[in-house]
């Protein structure tokens, strides 16, 4: 486990700088005041001191000349990923939100000539390689990600944060500020999610990582054609036909030549997609339904 004591931290971007809060409050550290909540990630530079108190600070000077161990921290959700690149600008942009997470050696990986499909990895020590799309079953017990451009808007900012917080009693402050930031570097990921039930959490993974292939993935490059997943292909020929009977075709189909798999990447890429063809079943009756009403 990394020591998080006397060190100093050049903060790349807010997520990285509430990553590493994160990591440190799982040592114990603490804010001077108490908080064990990310804040202030707006800060160029964090510190944390032999007794496990957190400070920041945005003048440079003081941090080239503090005496803390300069620390090189990855945002642990892309350690040990892979992530298919599009084509050069979705490159550039992966790239780039690596680099603001800590990731080491993208300059090097943007020099290489990649082509449209190859895939960039993250390993467990926080340096990023690229992999020919034919060898990636090397990986495959690398997670896949989905690095999108954000649209959800605009974070929301401290001043905001504390004008809702300040509506309620100190424990409810806590708690608010703990959800918008939670909620926040989600947003920022791109990657956020409704809430899981407890005891439910695993279910809420399969789920989401049906949702990505569909929306981020396979099934947005060759299905989607631009249009939502209620308007493509599968829905619109079920309704000529007057049947569902086509996806229950695709999702029978994808069942049991992913179960033939040993490679566990490439099964559980087409259960996943099993999944989506059912919820496109769910999605026909449910208008049908309306439609009858």
């Amino acid at each position: 486990m990394t020591d998080f004591r006397n060190v100093k931290l050049k903060v790349l971007s807010p997520e990285h700088s509430a990553a590493f809060q994160e990591a440190a409050f799982e040592t114990g550290a603490r804010w001077v005041c108490g908080q064990d909540y990310a804040r202030l990630t707006n800060a160029s530079f964090l510190y944390i001191t032999e007794t496990g108190e957190i400070v920041c600070s945005s003048n440079e000077m003081f941090f080239e000349k503090s005496e803390c161990n300069e620390i090189l921290f990855t945002t642990p959700a892309y350690l040990k990923t892979k992530i298919q690149i599009r084509d050069r600008e979705h490159l550039c942009f992966v790239l780039e939100k690596l680099r603001q997470n800590g990731v080491q050696d993208t300059g090097r990986v943007k020099t290489l000539p990649l082509r449209d499909g190859d895939y960039i990895w993250v390993g467990i020590q926080g340096f990023c390689w690229a992999a020919a799309r034919e060898v990636i079953s090397n990986l495959s017990s690398y997670k896949e990600i989905f690095i999108e451009k954000d649209d959800a808007g605009e974070m929301l900012s401290e001043p905001a944060l504390a004008n809702i917080s300040n509506t309620g009693n100190q424990e409810n402050m806590e708690s608010t500020q703990k959800i918008i930031s939670s909620i926040n570097r989600a947003m920022l990921r791109g990657e956020y999610r409704w809430p899981p039930a407890d005891g439910y959490e695993k279910l809420t993974d399969v789920l989401q990582a049906a949702h990505n292939q569909a929306a981020h993935g396979k099934g947005k490059d060759r299905h989607a054609n631009n249009l939502p997943f209620h308007e493509q292909r599968m829905q619109t020929i079920s309704k000529l036909i007057k049947s569902p009977k086509g996806m229950e075709f695709q999702a029978i189909k994808k069942l049991t030549e992913g179960m033939q798999f040993d490679d566990h990447g490439k099964r559980e890429a087409e259960l996943l997609g099993a999944i989506n063809y059912i919820a496109g079943i769910v999605i026909y009756f449910r208008e049908s339904r309306d439609e009858n009403q």
